[in-house]
């Protein structure tokens, strides 16, 4: 049974303790995103699931970091998903705006 302090944790608060089912939870809740957004930087099917693998290392890797104190975590993954996408593709893909004109928009809609 979950303890109290446990349910007023956010999900990455929870991954960062590597607490079980937490990671299974925030594929689940943010997988879709992280997919959509990487399908529309990425030109092939194999490019975006290797994106999304390489994303979802990336959160567990650094949900240690995150305070839901200081931050929202949805902000905390949009900016993770970002950085990996733009360090990536950002450059390189001239058939589809990059990640930078296209997430510069959605990130200035999120932090408003």
């Amino acid at each position: 049974m979950d303890s109290p302090e446990t349910n007023s944790l956010s999900i990455l608060e929870r991954v960062g303790r590597r607490e079980q089912n937490a990671f299974a939870e925030c594929l689940n809740t943010y997988g879709n995103f992280i997919w959509r957004l990487a399908k529309q930087n990425t030109d092939s099917q194999a490019e975006a699931e290797t994106a999304v693998s390489e994303i979802f290392d990336d959160i567990w890797q650094y949900s240690g970091r995150f305070d839901a104190k200081t931050a929202c975590e949805e902000k905390f993954i949009y900016l993770i998903t970002l950085r990996y996408l733009f360090k990536k593709f950002g450059t390189n893909n001239t058939s589809k705006p990059t990640v930078n004109q296209r997430g510069s928009t959605i990130l200035h809609e999120i932090l408003l």
